[in-house]
């Protein structure tokens, strides 16, 4: 194994999360600049505020299906090429419908992106690093992304009723460059291994630096109905109703933080912007020790215990509300707050999806997977908008404790679904 090699292709591969975090993130940014001048309503900033989630669920299905068949590498081509087309046209968007196709059309981008990302990490990563590969990697990268709108809000943010164009047509910049560095990665040697490619994928193996003993993974065709079966469709199901739930939450730990902060607390736009920033970093902590954890300790406990803490806060927040007195105060409430979501809870949907399902429908299932996070989004999204303007931020944030409460319960009563934990990725295809 040459970890030098290896480490390199993690990142290509995992750096289309940036986008996804720049995205999710530079809508809730601008959406501060869009409202006043397009005068939106409530309604109109949900809808804005989860056009890329919308747009995701057709992308995440479309893409999975393709990436089985055609390979991983031809598909995160393609959708980058869309994310940065698209993301021009956004900035040059006259009116609210304008932006919301556009928008929704980068959706599809991204989501398209995701399934591959997951696919291929899991398939090269070391079973005893799988967390940090298939998790931290990818949501460290959408982390940066988050960073990165909020910082250029607040660089921006006295530059014109127009900045919300220049904020949009960033995102074309990075998707360019990880488009041509992702030119120098191969096939994933195991699907190319699947295809009855080996020679390929021997090559491919090396130039990654993996070692895969591709001897052991069969020749096997794509066969999407096994998804239908039992074995498969319900883990799916599983996750899914996982997805859902986790994602409803996080607008309020990620997405739709500057807008909580400026209508829902009333903080100032600058203030808005810096606290985003320093609720990231608890966000990143959370999440590595998350990626180290999932490998080396009991999922279930651990699991446990980080949504008992996260609904802590949220149980918190209903009855003391938030310190918004204190942007100190405030800054460590949200820090925590993030500290203790990113530790666990989008960690597991990650390893799931390559841990449960064989590389021949691994995409698919992935695709399919990951639509219920933008189901999430979309709910929680609105949630956000529509509470905080009828029932307050506080009822608003409270409202988390019921998804906790769901996942908890999925934890401890669902199949087994960590029966494959540190696991080698060929030995796990050999059962399957």
């Amino acid at each position: 194994m040459d970890d030098k090699k290896l480490r390199t292709a993690r990142y290509l591969i995992a750096a289309g999360e940036l986008l996804q975090g720049y995205d999710t993130a530079i809508v809730a940014v601008a959406i501060l600049f869009l409202k006043p001048q397009f005068n939106l309503s409530t309604t109109q900033s949900g809808l804005l505020l989860t056009a890329t989630d919308l747009g995701g669920i057709i992308g995440l299905l479309i893409s999975g299906y393709l990436a089985d068949k055609y390979g991983r590498r031809a598909v995160f081509s393609i959708d980058l090429i869309i994310f940065t087309l698209f993301a021009l046209l956004s900035g040059f968007s006259q009116n609210f419908l304008e932006i919301y196709i556009t928008r929704f059309i980068l959706g599809m981008a991204i989501g398209a992106d995701i399934p591959v990302i997951t696919s291929f990490l899991g398939e090269i990563a070391p079973s005893n690093r799988r967390g940090r590969f298939i998790a931290f990697t990818p949501q460290f990268f959408q982390i940066m992304g988050t960073v990165a709108a909020s910082a250029l809000g607040l660089i921006f943010k006295d530059a014109g009723v127009d900045v919300w164009r220049w904020l949009f047509i960033a995102g074309a910049i990075p998707s360019a460059i990880i488009f041509l560095a992702r030119r120098s990665l191969p096939e994933s040697p195991v699907w190319l291994a699947k295809n009855g490619r080996i020679e390929e994928a021997e090559i491919a193996a090396k130039k990654i630096g993996v070692t895969i003993n591709l001897q052991e993974i069969s020749p096997v065709q794509t066969r999407f109905k096994e998804l239908l079966t039992a074995k498969f469709l319900v883990p799916l199901a599983i996750v899914y109703v996982w997805g859902i739930l986790h994602c409803v939450l996080s607008p309020f730990s990620q997405k739709a933080t500057p807008y909580i902060l400026k209508y829902g607390v009333g903080s100032s736009t600058t203030a808005s912007f810096v606290l985003t920033m320093i609720i990231q970093v608890g966000a990143i902590i959370g999440m590595y020790a998350g990626s180290i954890a999932i490998d080396k300790t009991n999922r279930k406990v651990t699991g446990t215990i980080g949504l008992f803490l996260t609904g802590a806060f949220y149980i918190l927040t209903a009855f003391v509300g938030i310190p918004s007195h204190s942007m100190i105060i405030m800054g460590a409430f949200y820090f925590i707050l993030n500290l203790f979501y990113w530790t666990f809870i989008p960690t597991l949907s990650y390893v799931w999806g390559t841990e449960i399902f064989p590389s021949r429908i691994r995409g698919t299932a992935n695709g399919i997977q990951f639509t219920s996070c933008r189901v999430g989004g979309v709910i929680g999204g609105n949630l956000v908008t529509l509470g905080i303007a009828d029932i307050g931020v506080e009822k608003t944030i409270a409202f988390g404790m019921l998804p906790v409460l769901l996942m908890i319960l999925i934890l401890w009563i669902a199949p087994n679904l960590n029966k494959n934990q540190g696991q080698k990725l060929e030995s796990i295809e050999q059962t399957m």
